[in-house]
């Protein structure tokens, strides 16, 4: 007699679900489950057991087999890719971040059941002013922050971000990173362009080399004070506040709108008399000279 298939091994479907399959073994599955579905040829397991249909039950279990042994083998990997990604996060929390106690604070800072994916608790990292030289793969951060952070010379290709906070650091380029709501590269002296077509609500950018915004959309806040590349805005721009004291700037577009506050104090008389006739059309709130 053949072994028994019980009817709870019907429920592929939420097995598979339960297994997290990627593309690849999801198609791998489908196709053995479409086997099977062709063996029973519209019968349930039930109606094989009753008919005692020994040929066909034989067959029917067997891919029932495959199956669950892929699924279990699924399980399995799972498990390693875990242990592995703990034993690479633990290495670079002790040796890259050089942390004492490694282990704790791991459990402090990441969902470690998450992993592989690299899930920080709360949404936020802080990096800033360690010795950190990498970041981790599969990392899932919403606000990075690496102040003074040094060694870091670029992020993950693919990084999503809400907020990257990179003041006074040596990141060389965003390539390849998406923020989407707030960019902080006060103070670095290397990064000269953003990836075009960036979308943010704030950027600051202060005592930095950013030369251009061409391609790059702000839609609050942006604040270039003591930037002397950057020496026109794009057209079209509406902001909330713009702070541009002791800039570069050369002029200013004729359909700029600060709806709450422009700075700037310091800059050329030409921007100072531009940004006053764009106060007379009222396309600016309050004008700070």
């Amino acid at each position: 007699m053949t072994e028994k298939i019980k009817p709870e091994n019907q429920n592929l479907e939420t097995m598979a679900v339960k297994a997290n399959l990627n593309k690849l073994e999801r198609e791998y599955f489908d196709k053995l489950k479409a086997e099977l579905l062709q063996i029973l040829n519209g019968k349930t397991l039930e109606d094989i057991e009753r008919t005692q249909d020994l040929v066909l039950a034989r067959k029917a279990s067997k891919k029932m087999a495959e199956i669950l042994e892929f699924l279990k083998s699924k399980d399995i990997k799972d498990e390693e890719m875990k242990e592995k990604s703990y034993e690479e996060l633990l290495e670079w929390a002790r040796d890259d971040l050089r942390k004492e106690n490694a282990e704790e604070w791991l459990e402090q800072i990441f969902d470690l059941d998450s992993l592989p994916r690299v899930k920080v608790k709360g949404g936020e990292l802080n990096l800033s002013k360690t010795k950190v030289s990498y970041l981790p793969k599969n990392l899932e951060v919403e606000s990075l922050i690496m102040v003074y952070t040094r060694n870091l010379i670029t992020l993950p290709y693919g990084m999503k971000l809400k907020e990257l906070y990179a003041a006074y650091s040596e990141i060389s380029t965003l390539a390849g990173v998406e923020v989407t709501k707030v960019l902080g590269i006060v103070g670095n002296k290397i990064i000269r362009r953003l990836p075009s077509g960036m979308k943010l609500e704030e950027l600051y950018a202060a005592e930095s080399e950013l030369s251009t915004l061409e391609g790059v959309e702000v839609t609050k806040i942006l604040q270039i004070r003591d930037n002397q590349n950057i020496k026109r805005l794009p057209s079209e721009m509406k902001l909330d506040y713009l702070y541009a004291l002791e800039s570069g700037l050369e002029d200013l577009p004729d359909d700029l709108i600060v709806s709450e506050r422009l700075n700037v104090r310091g800059c050329s008389e030409r921007v100072k008399q531009k940004a006053r006739e764009l106060t007379e059309r009222g396309q600016i709130g309050k004008l700070g000279l």
